[in-house]
């Protein structure tokens, strides 16, 4: 029996986030202002750290010590289901029952930055005549062509500090881990 569908598909997705007006002009594609190319080459080329860094905090919540959690990180290819891993570690494992909040927004900006990041990689670059700066999703999905939103040094150079703060509270996270990893090594003695 061929029963019709309750609700029909989504032929033409939603309407983008607030794209804003775009000005009438000439767009050169590609970035054309070197602070703008510094910034981003500066988010692209931090993130691999905090993703390392993150591969600690999944080691960290998956409780082991001898777990190849490296391994396990770079095999989720997928940055949504890695984080998606994470939060669930975070809020259904037992051995995670006492962690803070801290960790939380841990997971929280790891996964916005990521976005971000994702967002200023993977976009099409535009300049207009003027010398602004727009950027157009890399959303496959989006209903508009040629939508673009302007971006201002301001909002690279926040994710550059978000980044950084991410970076600070990582290292915290990886010091504890390595004095708990230390203290363990001295408790069971030295290895012959």
């Amino acid at each position: 029996m061929n029963t019709p569908r309750s609700k029909l598909p989504t032929r033409f997705g939603r309407l983008p986030k607030q794209v804003g007006h775009t000005p009438d002009g000439r767009f050169e594609s590609g970035l054309a202002n070197d602070d703008f190319v510094l910034a981003i080459g500066r988010i692209v080329t931090f993130f691999p750290l905090l993703e390392r860094s993150m591969s600690e905090v999944m080691s960290e919540l998956i409780g082991g010590y001898d777990a190849p959690v490296r391994q396990i990180f770079y095999s989720i290819t997928d940055q949504q289901a890695r984080i998606n891993v994470m939060r669930s570690l975070l809020e259904e494992a037992q051995v995670n029952q006492g962690r803070g909040a801290t960790w939380d927004f841990i997971i929280d900006d790891f996964a916005s930055i990521s976005e971000s990041r994702s967002d200023y990689a993977q976009g099409i670059w535009w300049t207009h005549e003027t010398g602004r700066i727009f950027l157009e999703s890399p959303n496959p999905s989006s209903s508009s062509m040629f939508s673009k939103r302007e971006i201002n040094l301001n909002e690279l150079n926040t994710v550059i500090d978000k980044m950084n703060d991410l970076a600070s509270r990582l290292h915290d996270v990886i010091i504890e881990r390595l004095e708990k990893l230390a203290a363990r090594h001295r408790a069971d003695g030295p290895s012959r």
